[in-house]
């Protein structure tokens, strides 16, 4: 009886856990040596380090931040491009469990600035159709590898990379990773655009 049961635990225990990394909890922003980029933001015409082209080039010429003073405006959230770029309050990830077998289904990201909260489904569900509606905060689905989460973003309305008026388009692919060292957790963002991204 002492090997049957000891088949019957050698598989679990060298199975990897499902979710090898926890990102869940509160996290404070960090903004030190980009804090000239994220709080009052970057200069009009500083585009430093950005892979735009010319159609990017003169739509950040001409945007005006006094746009979202507008009354139609006000309450307009930031879209996920620059979700996590603002000046930010704490930010909250939260896991959504099946109700029946507690496996995770999604996490939320909370309380950024503007909240505009996400929904990172970790289910294996499929992107939507092309056609299907864009929205400020996207499509997003995730992955986790080993200390890693990788997040693939489609179906974003068109926004902004940065606070100086920088477009991504509707068709912008975004790809994140956030990388956790035990109480520090980073994040990589990369935005793929075929419209105004080289």
């Amino acid at each position: 009886m002492t090997s049957a049961l000891l088949l019957l635990v050698l598989p679990w225990a060298a199975t990897p856990a499902l979710a090898q990394i926890d990102i869940s909890g509160e996290w404070m922003p960090r903004i030190h040596e980009d804090q000239p980029h994220r709080v009052p933001g970057p200069e009009l015409g500083d585009y430093t380090g950005l892979p735009i082209n010319a159609a990017a080039r003169q739509k950040a010429t001409s945007w005006d931040a006094s746009i979202l003073s507008l009354p139609e405006r006000m309450a307009q959230p930031h879209p996920a491009q620059y979700f996590m770029r603002g000046p930010g309050p704490q930010m909250r990830i939260n896991k959504v469990l099946d109700a029946v077998t507690q496996t995770l289904i999604a996490y939320t990201l909370e309380g950024v600035f503007g909240r505009n909260d996400r929904v990172i489904w970790m289910d294996g569900r499929p992107h939507p159709s092309e056609y299907a509606e864009h929205t400020w905060d996207g499509f997003s689905t995730g992955a986790v590898h080993g200390n890693q989460l990788i997040i693939t973003t489609t179906h974003m309305k068109y926004g902004v990379i940065q606070r100086n008026g920088v477009p991504a388009s509707p068709h912008a692919t975004m790809t994140e990773q956030f990388i956790r060292h035990g109480d520090y957790l980073t994040l990589v963002s990369i935005i793929d655009d075929p419209v105004y991204l080289v």
